[in-house]
């Protein structure tokens, strides 16, 4: 119903006011209806690399995250690829969905986010050690 659909769109925009505060994603597209697009780009300098990260790193880190969402199994994400660039995707689509829901869902994706950041940069700096 269209009122579903509201409380969906209204979700999903709650969900980007939050994704907005944080340093740590980047909205891909501008939020549509029910859906964000977003990646996780983390600063160089705090992983102790100098320069900006490269498009395979960012896809390589946004890999480590999404397979480390799905691995948890409590929210549903999905991947694309836009113009080369590896993206994860929320739909806020259930009725039954409400804010307590996306707030759970937004402290899962920061700790994961966190953990793939850290994953990520010990690979990378593993290379770089040899």
């Amino acid at each position: 119903s269209d009122g579903e659909r509201g409380q969906c769109i209204e979700l999903n925009e709650y969900f980007v006011s939050l994704m907005k505060t944080s340093p740590t994603f980047a909205l891909v597209t501008p939020p549509s209806l029910a859906l964000t697009v977003f990646r996780v780009v983390a600063d160089p300098a705090a992983l102790g690399l100098s320069g900006s990260l490269s498009l395979d790193a960012l896809n390589g880190l946004n890999r480590v995250f999404y397979a480390r969402v799905s691995a948890r199994g409590e929210i549903f994400l999905t991947q694309t690829q836009l113009n080369d660039v590896f993206c994860v995707r929320l739909a806020v689509g259930a009725e039954r969905t409400r804010k307590e829901h996306i707030d759970r869902a937004w402290t899962l994706i920061r700790e994961e986010a966190e953990g793939a950041v850290q994953e990520w940069a010990e690979k990378v700096n593993g290379i770089h050690q040899k």
